[in-house]
C-alpha cells in the first residue's frame, strides 16, 4: 500500500492522504545567489536574500491551496522561523569534540512526527 501511496502522490492525486507543511522565514542574505527569475537585461541580475521568502501565512495558504487542489487533506503546518536550512553551527559532540551541524529542531521533530504518523499538535488555521 505505501507504494501505491508514493505513486499516487507522484502523479499529484493526493486523495485520501494528510500532508503537513513547512513555513519558514530567513532574514539572512544569500550571497552571491542570483534568482533564476532574473530575465530583465535592463534592470540586472537580481541577487537573492532572505528577505526574498514569502511570509509563513502565504507559505501555509499555497501548500494548504496545493494539497487540497489535490484531493489531500492539509492537517497541520509546522513553524520553523529564522532557521536556515543550510548554515551550519558550531556544537559539541557527545565524544567532547567540536563539530560543524545543520540544526533544525522543528525539522526534525516533523521527521519524528512522520514516523509517528501523525503531529504532535494541532495547527491553528490561517484560512
Amino acid at each position: 500500500m505505501g507504494d501505491d501511496l508514493v505513486q499516487r502522490a507522484h502523479w499529484g492525486n493526493l486523495a485520501g492522504q494528510n500532508w503537513a507543511g513547512l513555513a519558514r522565514l530567513s532574514t539572512e542574505e544569500t550571497e552571491g545567489e542570483i534568482s533564476s527569475d532574473a530575465t530583465s537585461e535592463e534592470a540586472g541580475p537580481r541577487f537573492v536574500t532572505g528577505r526574498d521568502i514569502k511570509s509563513t501565512e502565504e507559505q501555509e495558504r499555497d501548500g494548504r491551496g496545493f494539497v487540497e487542489s489535490r484531493g489531500g487533506q492539509y492537517v497541520h503546518t509546522y513553524m520553523e522561523p529564522d532557521t536556515s536550512a543550510w548554515k551550519r553551527k558550531r556544537v559539541r559532540l557527545p565524544d567532547g569534540s567540536i563539530g560543524y551541524r545543520v540544526v533544525r529542531p522543528v525539522f526534525e521533530g516533523a521527521l519524528e512526527d512522520l514516523k509517528r504518523g501523525k503531529p504532535r499538535t494541532v495547527s491553528a488555521s490561517t484560512d
